[in-house]
């Protein structure tokens, strides 16, 4: 079983664990079958192994509209990522966690649709297939990131930021309302406010509040292209005194 080192100590590794809605930074060995078949995206390096064949079109679509979001900003993918679909993720990680993105494996898993059908809801919306694509966008947006930082270990909250801001990005602009809907007012003024406890205490909150930073006029892709850079995001709040 191979994991990755900490990023910060070890009670922030217990806030993770019980507040995380899906994840990028574990590597566990996970329930697939031998069964899977492979589909290869046509207009991505994304090959898709999964029993549900149903869905590929839908992934695929939904890793290729990530891949178009980076690729306006010259960033791509710079290795083949495989999806993997799964029966269920690991227990060590949340209980709410559906998907994650294996870095030392470049693999993203998410959970079966069947599986995911039976949580009543995933980030304020009703279970459909476009749910299901906003999921499967978060991940790969993870992946394309993950491999376009300047720095070898981003903050935590840099990760999440770029992948929260690609999945509300691409995401369909009824769902997209909605999902705003549910914090009307919320919005962070400074980026000193994303950090690792604003993340974990609330990934919902924080997914909007990165959007609407994003939106802002002054901020949008340039801000993007810091956080990559590592010119923004770097703070942590354990660094405090």
């Amino acid at each position: 079983m191979e994991q990755r080192r900490p990023r910060v100590n070890g009670l922030f590794s217990r806030i993770m664990t019980r507040a995380a809605a899906v994840a990028f930074f574990v590597v566990f060995p996970l329930n697939s079958s031998s069964a899977d078949t492979e589909y290869e995206c046509k207009n991505s390096p994304v090959t898709v192994q999964s029993q549900e064949s149903e869905l590929n079109h839908d992934i695929c679509a939904a890793a290729e509209s990530v891949v178009k979001f980076f690729g306006r900003l010259n960033l791509q993918l710079k290795h083949p990522l495989v999806i993997e679909v799964v029966l269920d993720l690991p227990q060590e990680l949340a209980g709410n966690a559906v998907g994650c993105y294996q870095e030392g494996k470049k693999k993203v898993s998410v959970v079966t649709y069947s599986a995911f059908e039976n949580r009543e809801s995933w980030f304020g919306m009703a279970i459909t297939k476009s749910t299901y694509r906003s999921l499967v966008a978060h991940e790969v947006a993870h992946a394309i990131a993950s491999c376009n930082f300047a720095m070898p270990e981003p903050t935590l909250h840099a990760h999440e930021f770029i992948a929260y801001v690609t999945m509300l990005e691409t995401m369909d602009p009824k769902s997209r309302a909605q999902v705003l809907a549910l914090r009307p007012a919320m919005t962070f003024d400074d980026e000193s406010e994303f950090n690792e406890l604003t993340y974990s205490f609330d990934p919902i909150l924080f997914g909007i509040a990165a959007y609407r930073y994003y939106s802002k006029e002054e901020h949008g892709d340039i801000f993007i292209l810091k956080v990559l850079s590592g010119n923004a995001l770097t703070n942590s709040v354990f660094d405090l005194p």
